[in-house]
């Protein structure tokens, strides 16, 4: 590992940034209905970009959401066009009054184009053993399936194996369908691998994950990209091809590459071996981001970009071969200042360009 971290200091690519907007409260995702750009607050509301500023509130379920540390309003989702989830919008956030994490669905409102926010259509609820380690975020897939990320239920060291047990929705990746409009309110995709099954939850698509704060699809290629925050020696990346189901990512049994529980001569044998590892001289809380698609950036072009929250550094791979040397990436201003801030998340526009989200309140995109 000594030569990996020689690389990630030495490797330095200078990238400029441009500011979008500033000045939010503690944003942790940025997505768009139609051209208009939504930013999410962890307190629990949603908010245009009015001059840079904050603008309205789109939506505000503050009295359903309890906030702080690794809860909140984590994410949102909106529905398909030409789907059964058109018009609905899809949250996932931490409940005030239990700590469950809840996934429901706000139908939109004709003619204001905002949810209704006494329309909560309640999908899933995910019970919490602990505060941390809730996943978070949520986006539908090339297939318009719903994609679902969550948590091995927090403490340390996955304490009850949730990850590993199938019984359970802690510590996968789940896929559903919804239909919001029906009865039913989601539907299982026949394609999940426990579909045909009563013994294990029929939502889940892969498990092993331990805290899979974010993940996204390739653009061009729909493979699968999952950024797994580590306990206490590696963080990781996992890709996986689209059409795949049934991957364990190895939590608890791995972390990194590493055994885990047992610490020597662990069964690797039917494990996914993470993509891209590093270790926590480096960092210490991976956020997930996305293979630049754009055309505006040529020398990031078809390279995962991710960031290090704790550290607060942005650094690149190469997509076609794991455990490639980590690029960092020296983000500037156009003033010729350094970027400085905790990367919650990321966002991708329609033309594969790149957003970064600063807990601290700023909004920047990438650019040549």
């Amino acid at each position: 590992m000594n030569i990996l971290i020689f690389c990630l200091s030495l490797f330095l690519s200078k990238v400029n940034i441009e500011l979008i907007a500033e000045n939010f409260e503690y944003p942790v995702h940025l997505t768009w209905q139609d051209e208009m750009m939504l930013i999410v607050e962890q307190r629990g509301t949603v908010r245009t970009v009015k001059n840079k500023k904050p603008g309205e509130v789109w939506l505000d379920i503050r009295d359903k959401v309890s906030s702080g540390g690794e809860k909140g309003l984590l994410s949102i989702a909106i529905g398909p066009k030409n789907t059964e989830s058109e018009n609905w919008i899809f949250v996932n956030y931490t409940s005030k009054s239990n700590g469950a994490t809840i996934i429901s669905a706000f139908p939109i409102d004709e003619e204001t184009k905002k949810p209704k926010a006494s329309g909560e259509l309640i999908l899933l609820k995910i019970d919490q053993p602990w505060a941390n380690h809730n996943g978070g975020y949520m986006t539908f897939g090339p297939d318009n399936y719903l994609y679902i990320g969550t948590g091995d239920g927090g403490a340390g060291g996955d304490p009850r194996n949730y990850a590993q047990n199938k019984s359970s929705y802690l510590g996968k990746m789940l896929r559903i369908k919804p239909t919001p409009n029906k009865n039913i309110k989601y539907e299982i995709p026949k394609e999940n691998p426990f579909y045909k099954t009563d013994q294990s939850k029929k939502e889940i698509l892969h498990w092993g994950l331990r805290n899979p704060w974010r993940f996204s699809f390739d653009k061009a290629e729909k493979d699968l990209w999952i950024a797994d925050v580590g306990q206490n020696k590696w963080e990781e990346i996992h890709k996986s091809s689209f059409d795949k189901a049934g991957i364990n990512f190895g939590w608890k049994i791995m972390e990194g590459e590493a055994c885990y529980e047992p610490s020597k001569n662990c069964i690797k044998k039917g494990l996914d071996i993470p993509f891209h590892i590093y270790d926590r001289s480096i960092g210490a809380s991976i956020t997930g981001g996305y293979v630049y698609r754009g055309k505006r950036i040529k020398k990031l072009q078809g390279k995962y970009i991710f960031a290090d929250y704790a550290k607060g550094w942005v650094a690149a791979i190469d997509t076609t071969h794991k455990q490639s040397n980590q690029q960092k990436l020296e983000l500037t201003w156009p003033d010729g200042k350094l970027f400085k801030g905790s990367i919650s998340s990321f966002a991708e526009d329609k033309e594969g360009e790149i957003y970064l989200i600063s807990h601290w309140g700023t909004i920047a995109k990438l650019t040549p």
